[in-house]
């Protein structure tokens, strides 16, 4: 009898995947990840400049918020993340094309900003300065969602 190894075992009951499936698994991941790039530029080299209503170097939307969002290791960066690309995609929808695809977006990370933020102050951790920062640009995403 040939003796199982813990690899063996683990997917012992699993079935083989079809290189089809496999592929069609690879396109999502990709088209999600381009998807998220697209917002994410889209709200660095636009709706960064309108979240303030003046011209000033200092805006954090502009400069700082991005790259404390792209570091996404804690909840509070991470929800900066989605609440970023919930304003993006609030503006996208603003501006029109793919609007009912692109506002089903914006509600999604928006909502995913809020649990990220909830799971923070459950586990009552992190830097608050994210968690500020994220939820400021969830009351910008508050703000601008009624206008779309």
């Amino acid at each position: 009898m040939i003796e199982l190894t813990l690899l063996d075992q683990t997917w012992r009951d699993k079935p083989v995947l079809s290189s089809d499936h496999v592929d069609s698994l690879i396109l999502q991941c990709d088209a999600a990840e381009s998807e998220d790039s697209y917002l994410f530029h889209h709200y660095v080299n636009r709706v960064s400049f309108i979240m303030m209503p003046f011209e000033d170097r200092r805006n954090p939307w502009k400069s700082h918020y991005p790259a404390v969002a792209l570091q996404y290791v804690s909840n509070e960066q991470m929800a900066l993340y989605k609440a970023i690309l919930a304003q993006s995609a609030f503006n996208l929808a603003h501006l029109g094309g793919a609007k009912e695809k692109v506002f089903a977006l914006a509600i999604r990370y928006y909502t995913s900003a809020i649990e990220d933020l909830r799971e923070n102050i459950a586990e009552k951790q992190g830097d608050y300065g994210g968690f500020r920062a994220a939820g400021m640009t969830l009351m910008m995403v508050e703000v601008r969602s009624v206008q779309v």
